[in-house]
């Protein structure tokens, strides 16, 4: 019980420290001092992918530590609030950020044995490198898990299950469910290395490229998946 009190603690630490790192560039690059006005400014430079009411709430909850408006964000806008801040999603932040502990555990106490040291390190990365907790984009389409120490045609990145299950390269026709039900995306698009572009099925980065993926829009459907239909030929599949 002691040790998941300590795990959700230190995973709150991590996500205030995120949204503090957020609203300081915020602060630093637009010179408002509000909540409101911070994300105003956040609202375009994340592509509108989080509304302003969430942004305010993150604000007075984890900068102002109003611990009645503080909610635990989406792992969606975990990734893109890390990507605001340059990191290419929410488990590299973590990975970075608790190595640097580790590294600070490592100064303190210069005579850990090297071995003792790499175990610490894995326990606070949360993977091992012997084990398949990596993954990697393969030519099926799909990622696949791997072992980290495990080389291949592209880097390999933390596990995420969520990609594994859902983030899958396609070619789209006019049966396509472009929307859900409620009207949000169910497709995302990007250009690969050659300038070409590839759609997913799910929100992330571009394995080849690591660049935001965008939604896809009425535009991008009419203009190059379904050229020859008329709108209301395909949107009565949403």
């Amino acid at each position: 019980m002691e040790n998941l009190e300590s795990t959700k603690t230190e995973n709150e630490e991590l996500i205030q420290k995120l949204i503090k790192k957020v609203f300081e560039k915020a602060m630093e690059l637009s010179k408002e001092t509000t909540a409101y006005g911070l994300s105003k400014y956040l609202i375009e430079e994340l592509n509108n992918n989080i509304n302003q009411r969430t942004l305010i709430r993150y604000y007075d909850g984890y900068v102002l530590n109003k611990k009645t408006e503080r909610r635990i964000p989406s792992t969606y806008n975990l990734d893109i609030l890390c990507q605001y801040l340059g990191y290419k999603n929410n488990l590299d932040f973590i990975a970075i950020n608790k190595k640097k502990e580790v590294n600070k555990v490592f100064n303190k106490k210069s005579k850990i044995a090297s071995v003792s040291v790499m175990v610490l390190l894995a326990s606070y990365i949360g993977y091992d490198v012997t084990n398949k907790d990596c993954m990697v984009w393969t030519n099926d389409n799909c990622y696949e898990s791997i072992s980290c120490d495990k080389k291949g045609d592209f880097e390999s990145i933390p596990k995420n299950d969520y990609l594994l299950q859902n983030f899958k390269r396609i070619e789209p026709d006019c049966n396509y469910s472009f929307f859900k039900v409620d009207g949000v995306e169910n497709l995302w698009y990007g250009k690969n290395i050659n300038g070409e572009l590839e759609y997913f099925t799910a929100y992330g980065l571009h394995p080849e490229t690591s660049k935001t993926l965008k939604p896809i829009t009425e535009y991008m459907i009419n203009k190059y998946i379904c050229p020859n239909l008329k709108k209301s030929q395909w949107s009565l599949k949403k």
